[in-house]
């Protein structure tokens, strides 16, 4: 499995051992911190590769002599000064416990009989060192520092991702989907035995629980190299096992806008959402200045119970056309249609965020970004310009997501380039796009979020309505009106529920005599 020559980690430039600066701060104030009873200690895994390579490290995993738990106390209390949210006994681990520093934490667990063996019951040989903190808090590591038993400093010089033994990924299947995320994030190679052994066990995945399947999921499609680290999934017969929903789309023609069959242009939005949440202006013409406040808005991951942004946008468009295979359809001049698949995507991709045992804000959130992917196309997908009223409704709708939906609706839009989608098309929708995003922007400015100027039991008083569905559409026409700028005031506001009421009335009173004049 060879690395993107475009982007190639220089590992030997980065590799020097030199341990970023705030990081040693840490390491430092740890290494004073532990007393004589709780040492000596040893950075392990993650934190020793990640020091190696000179990368950051928000988890620091230690083992210790002594008692963990007083470990934690000694670092709490040196800790002072220090923003800290305090410490934990992990209940999936009895024995190891944590300490939170500001956006660090530190894991502490006692030591073994065989500090070697330990290590080679890891996952990876660039996972599987120890250094002795004492050490790494003099800022700099050396191959001759490290206990090492599996070759993981040469791998980790020489860019391979390799498991420490041939049942590493049988005693562990979830280690599979670890192989194809740090060989994407680091962009190392994967060994040859390595991959096999990936591939044996990958349909053992069934087998692990949901959490952990959606820890490494969202690790690989949060970063920027996830079209790679799917593509390893793909590879190695992961990702059929953890979604299998995606299995139908494969060798499933779209009809005239698409070149890809369902499977490959899901990827493809994949690969152009990156290049979107890069910032790349040359895909569309699309004002840069809207294209960076969108990123910027999923940058800053400001929804609750998210876990990464990035990552929950990213698989939304993975799985935005899950819908298609149920909703397929031949109509009578052959056209291939797919009605309603955003509507039964969007049940679908609940359904997995709930088997990956996702919290309930984001379940929601990925069938709302799912469910909505299609409206912006079109509003732009005829020659007359979206009323502001419609805008209104979708950015209502949206809400927060509207980034997202935005965001989506392009990459999707750039990932179907059939004979249909032509440079006027995309010009048109990319166009709608940019309205949308201007008014969530100008909603989210100070005073720029319109304030519904009514409630329903003022509709109800003034206009002499029953409480009902009919309450809850005339609301939504007005709030999405208040948000396209039309509306401000709640005598304009009623106004425009009066309207529409009566707009309603004369077209019911037409469909009552349309049917009285065909039984005369």
């Amino acid at each position: 499995m060879s690395r993107s020559s475009s982007d190639s980690f220089h590992h030997h430039e980065h590799g020097t051992g030199v341990i970023p600066a705030t990081y040693l701060e840490l390491i430092q104030l740890i290494a004073a911190s532990l007393p004589t009873d709780v040492g000596p200690a040893w950075l392990v895994g993650g934190a020793v590769r990640d020091l190696v390579l000179g990368r950051q490290c928000l988890d620091l995993d230690l083992i210790v002599t002594g008692s963990p738990e007083r470990g934690v106390q000694a670092i709490l209390a040196g800790a002072s000064g220090h923003a800290r949210l305090g410490r934990a006994r992990l209940h999936d681990d009895p024995e190891t416990w944590r300490v939170a520093l500001g956006d660090q934490t530190i894991d502490l667990v006692p030591r073994g009989s065989d500090l070697e063996a330990e290590l080679r019951r890891r996952d990876l040989t660039i996972n599987a060192m120890a250094a002795p903190l004492q050490r790494a808090a003099e800022g700099r590591l050396a191959r001759e520092d490290l206990i090492d038993p599996t070759g993981g400093w040469r791998d980790l010089h020489a860019g391979i991702v390799r498991a420490t033994g041939p049942s590493s990924m049988v005693d562990d299947p979830l280690r599979t989907l670890r192989v194809a995320r740090f060989a994407a994030v680091l962009n190392f190679d994967v060994d040859v035995e390595t991959q096999e052994w990936t591939r044996e066990a990958a349909p053992l995945l069934t087998r692990i629980a949901g959490e952990r399947i959606a820890k490494e999921l969202y690790e690989i499609l949060g970063d920027g190299s996830r079209d790679r680290g799917l593509a390893l999934l793909r590879e190695f017969g992961c990702l059929p096992v953890i979604l299998p929903e995606l299995d139908p789309l494969a060798g499933m023609e779209q009809g005239g806008h698409h070149h890809l069959d369902a499977l490959e242009h899901s990827f493809e939005v994949v690969r152009m959402l990156s290049r979107l949440l890069a910032c790349d202006t040359s895909l569309c013409p699309l004002d840069p200045a809207l294209l960076e406040a969108a990123c910027e808005a999923v940058r800053e991951e400001p929804i609750a119970s998210v876990r990464s942004r990035r990552g929950h946008l990213a698989l939304a468009a993975l799985l935005h056309d899950i819908g298609k295979p149920p909703c397929r359809a031949v109509d009578a001049t052959g056209r291939i249609r797919f009605s309603g698949h955003e509507v039964e995507g969007a049940a679908m991709a609940r359904r997995i965020a709930r088997r990956l045992r996702l919290t309930s804000a984001e379940v929601h959130t990925l069938g709302v970004v799912v469910g909505l992917h299609m409206r912006p196309c079109m509003l732009g997908a005829s020659a007359e310009a979206p009323t502001p009223r419609a805008l209104g409704r979708l950015v209502r709708a949206a809400e927060d997501l509207m980034p997202d939906v935005a965001l989506l609706t392009l990459a999707d839009r750039l990932g179907a380039r059939g004979p249909a989608s032509t440079a006027e098309l995309l010009e048109r929708q990319t166009a709608a796009v940019g309205e949308l995003l201007a008014l969530w922007r100008r909603g989210r400015e100070p005073g720029g979020q319109a304030p519904a100027p009514l409630t329903g039991g003022d509709l109800m008083r003034e206009l002499g309505l029953s409480e009902g569905p009919l309450v809850g559409e005339l609301l939504a026409e007005i709030s999405a009106a208040a948000v396209a700028g039309e509306v401000a005031t709640a005598r304009e506001a009623l106004d425009l529920a009066a309207e529409l009421l009566a707009q309603r009335r004369g077209a019911t009173e037409a469909d009552e005599q349309e049917r009285a004049d065909g039984q005369v």
